[in-house]
């Protein structure tokens, strides 16, 4: 499992545990239980705050940031080759560079050693 994986998995269960609770609140309110409202909405505001903080702390890596600035660079390559794929000739002749810029995106994209 790369380290990527690994943390979404992490992320992933710390979310399935606040689904849980607030499931589990919406079965007591349901059922009649009184004051399940403000938990329901605290484990909301829970769930997004565990999203942002994930996010920030994504955005925040070194790694990532120079993987997104290579994954521009690689985009922007890729539609300066699609411009010239308008037709069969372009087609043939620009599908090997196509190939290229497609292959420097996932090289970009696994820039922190998680492929």
């Amino acid at each position: 499992m790369s380290a990527f994986e690994a943390f979404e998995a992490k992320r992933k269960t710390a979310l399935a545990i606040i689904e849980q609770r607030r499931s589990a609140a919406r079965k007591l309110k349901t059922a009649g239980s009184k004051g399940l409202d403000a938990v329901i909405n605290q484990l909301n505001d829970q769930e997004t705050a565990l999203d942002d903080a994930i996010f920030v702390a994504e955005m925040s890596d070194p790694a990532v940031v120079r993987a997104f600035a290579a994954i521009d660079a690689a985009t922007a390559e890729m539609n300066r080759v699609a411009a010239r794929m308008v037709d069969a000739t372009g087609m043939v002749a620009n599908v090997g560079e196509m190939a290229t810029s497609v292959a420097a995106i996932a090289n970009a994209a696994c820039a922190k050693g998680d492929c």
